[in-house]
């Protein structure tokens, strides 16, 4: 993990396999250009046509394993915001809940879900103020985010 809580989305080694498995797969397309440019029977340039389609797909797979790994760093980093806003927003509803012994939940005019105040779900838009007797008559859920 690197300063700050950032995560890195790609190791050094990663990053030269995939710059490897490209330039790889750009000289063998490179070569059987070449070896079919140089021969006029159709028999003769099959295997190149061969070499083009595996350098396709080395092509391929590199870059495939190049946007799986970003996707990873991509879902990591979310679900670490989502811990440290979680913690935040626990931290800022303590004093709340000192002060009453019923939960405080709001909702959006037309939601089916009911939310704590500080959820990111509804930070921002107009909310009203709910009771737990609505969400225990099963009237409205409570969010997966910030109710569980």
């Amino acid at each position: 993990m690197s300063p700050r809580g950032r995560l890195i989305p790609w190791t050094t080694a990663q990053l030269r396999l995939f710059t490897g498995l490209t330039i790889a797969a750009l000289l063998l397309l490179a070569m059987s250009v070449e070896s079919a440019r140089t021969t006029s029977a159709l028999s003769h340039q099959v295997v190149p046509l061969n070499l083009a389609v595996v350098s396709a797909i080395i092509a391929g797979l590199a870059d495939a394993l190049w946007l799986v790994q970003g996707r990873r760093a991509v879902i990591a980093r979310t679900r670490q915001l989502l811990i440290e806003t979680r913690s935040s927003s626990d931290e800022r509803r303590a004093p709340l809940a000192s002060m009453t012994s019923e939960p405080i939940w709001v909702a959006v005019a037309a939601g089916s879900r009911a939310h704590r105040p500080g959820c990111l779900l509804v930070a921002g838009k107009a909310t009203r103020n709910l009771s737990n007797a609505l969400i225990d008559q099963g009237e409205l859920r409570r969010c997966e985010v910030c109710g569980c």
